[in-house]
């Protein structure tokens, strides 16, 4: 764990909250009109009549309402965000960028940690294949990565109609990627193997920056716009990667962020509920296509990283690179049955965000860490992402402390605290945790606000965009202007109160690991099993604020505050639809820069999963 030396950057005070006014205001926020099917259909003919009467086309139809933004201060006012302004017990000063940095300590401080320790007693989840399999099996000279290449390529090729894995993914660059495996083929023959990671498949998230792709977010791509050209240059962890021998199979399809300049005008009754308070976390895009859930075709995957964490539970990849701004790597980790890693905000570089991070994903606990570390090297072209300092590892004979929050937990269904009791219950029983009861202040209120910048977030950001446009609003569809729209009213006493929250949970989460040194912040990942596909969801995309609310319950806290967090499947439970059971996921959270003894849990949950839980780890029927 972190040294108690440690020396941070932008630490928030050590002050505990004021837990008896943590639930004087009551939110209230109201169930929400599920819209799926022809109730989408019959939507969408409304909202063309209702066009028409107004003699507005799409495109300009917002510009006309927003001059009067009497409709959008409605939509701002029932989604409950208004109500963040009246918290009480919050004179205290706003933070809005959560990045606390642990700094680097001494002369010369390493710039990774050894890969070596992973690389042991990998025969644990041997029912998924890990990179050091790959490794194995090219030094063997059994296969080589050009083999292993064109047999992914041939599963996700777009003309191959026939697989089930196409609609994982929604860019490749077949030419490129079978290149790179000649390259690792020659390497491995001459002995010149760059290390574990030479010659592994892996993917990466549509909005992350890879050279010569299109960064898409998921959205329908519109040539002409310059946000839709080919990335000059990648993303820092892609790079390290990538100089570590890793091929690029192709960008992972994701949960759609807009649309292009032909607007959905079925989504818009939709958002006139305003049933999203966030993003969607469920992995349906209509525009590129859904992936299938790796255990159940009858579920979603989970959104936003809903390709990558598809295509690893499959045992398509061992590793993927997503991103998390509210559990987006997490959920769909915990759904497909595989390991996530939301790092410290910042850790793996800047996103230009105060909630969304880099984190990789991967089939097995030592692929998570191979992959983190690597990624975590020192850019030093990065002025924020170049400071921090390796994250040290446990110390021997420190207390192993996991933290419950009993009235957090008391959210999830009767099936998924069972499972998580029986997992605390090991950890305690026979690997030496001991439980510290905590309270938490502000969960809802603090959900909320994480939604509400979110929100603010994605009209700065399209806003920025389309400046070239004379309605920037013209970027996205008919949901997402109303949407944006809506957003860009929220007042200055609104914003001030969102990081006056942050600070409160900042400061009290930093008075909980002062007080526990080392504690681990323990809830499931999501509080129900899996997320159900319906009929017609696929053709006409689906709208439900009340799921996607409820399965970001315990993911946003790490997001808004900025701390580390990793998902591990704990077990698997027999689903009431479909053919399979699900995965269900547990999720540790820790002080800032402290990643690696999450991952040391991880690795214990590892042990848990395969040896003790009643299915040990199951591999998909797929």
């Amino acid at each position: 764990m972190t040294s108690l030396t440690q020396a941070f950057a932008n630490m928030p005070q050590a002050v505990e909250a004021n837990m008896t006014q943590r639930t004087s205001v009551n939110i209230g926020l109201k169930k929400t009109l599920v819209l799926r099917g022809w109730r989408l259909v019959v939507s969408a003919f409304l909202c063309v009549c209702f066009l028409k009467m107004c003699h507005f086309e799409p495109a300009n139809i917002l510009s006309k309402l927003d001059k009067r933004h009497f409709l959008q201060k409605y939509f701002w006012k029932e989604a409950g965000f208004v109500k963040l302004k009246d918290v009480p017990g919050l004179d205290i000063t706003p933070r809005h960028d959560p990045t606390v940095i642990p700094l680097c300590m001494g002369d010369s401080p390493p710039t990774m940690l050894p890969l070596d320790d992973q690389l042991d007693d990998v025969e644990i989840s041997r029912q998924f294949h890990s990179a050091l399999d790959y490794h194995n099996a090219y030094i063997s000279g059994r296969v080589t990565p050009c083999q292993v290449a064109r047999a992914i390529l041939r599963l996700i090729h777009p003309k191959s109609t026939a697989s089930i894995h196409r609609e994982s993914w929604i860019e490749i660059h077949e030419n490129e990627t079978l290149q790179a495996a000649r390259l690792s083929t020659e390497r491995f023959a001459s002995g010149k193997s760059r290390g574990v990671l030479d010659g592994v498949p892996f993917g990466i998230k549509a909005d992350i920056r890879v050279e010569s792709f299109i960064t898409s977010m998921g959205m329908q791509v519109v040539p002409e716009l310059p946000c839709f050209q080919p990335a000059g240059e990648s993303a820092w962890p892609v790079t390290k990667l990538e100089e570590a021998g890793a091929i690029i199979i192709g960008v992972n399809n994701m949960h759609e962020n807009g649309a292009g300049n032909f607007p959905n005008v079925a989504q818009l009754w939709a958002v006139l509920e305003l049933a999203d308070h966030e993003a969607d976390t469920s992995g349906n895009n209509p525009t590129t296509g859904t992936p299938l859930n790796a255990y159940n075709h009858s579920y979603y995957p989970g959104g936003w990283s809903s390709g990558a964490g598809a295509s690893i539970g499959v045992g398509l990849v061992p590793i993927c690179l997503g991103t998390d701004a509210g559990g987006s790597v997490r959920i769909p980790g915990a759904w497909n049955g595989i390991y996530a890693l939301k790092p410290t905000h910042h850790r793996l570089g800047c996103r230009n965000s105060t909630v969304s991070v880099v984190g990789p994903m991967a089939a097995t606990v030592a692929d998570l860490a191979v992959a983190y570390r690597l990624a975590a090297q020192p850019d030093l072209n990065d002025n924020v992402q170049g400071l921090f300092c390796v994250s040290i590892p446990p110390n021997v004979g420190m207390p192993k402390l996991i933290g419950l929050c009993h009235e957090w937990l008391d959210h999830s269904d009767p099936l998924i605290q069972t499972m998580f009791k029986e997992m605390t219950g090991y950890l305690t029983s026979h690997l030496g945790y001991q439980v510290v009861e905590i309270h938490l202040p502000y969960l809802e209120e603090g959900q909320l606000a994480h939604g509400a910048v979110c929100l603010s977030e994605a009209v700065g950001k399209t806003h920025s965009r389309g400046l070239r446009l004379n309605n920037w609003l013209t970027m996205v569809n008919c949901q997402g202007q109303v949407l944006l729209s809506t957003a860009q009213h929220a007042s200055a006493m609104e914003l001030i109160k969102r990081g006056q929250l942050r600070q409160a949970i900042m400061q009290h989460l930093a008075w909980l690991f002062k007080q526990h040194p080392g504690l681990i912040i323990l809830p499931p990942t999501t509080p129900f099993l899996g997320w159900e596909i319906h009929q017609d969801d696929a053709r006409f995309g689906l709208s439900d604020g009340n799921v996607c609310w409820n399965s970001t319950r315990y993911t946003w806290l790490a997001n808004f505050s900025g701390i580390p967090s990793v998902q591990f499947p704990i077990g698997y439970a027999s689903a009431p639809c479909g053919s399979g059971k699900l995965p269900v996921g547990a999720m540790g959270m820790g002080q800032w820069g402290c990643k690696e003894p999450l991952l040391g849990l991880a690795k214990e949950a590892e042990t848990y999963l395969c040896e003790v839980s009643p299915d040990g780890r199951l591999r998909p029927q797929h």
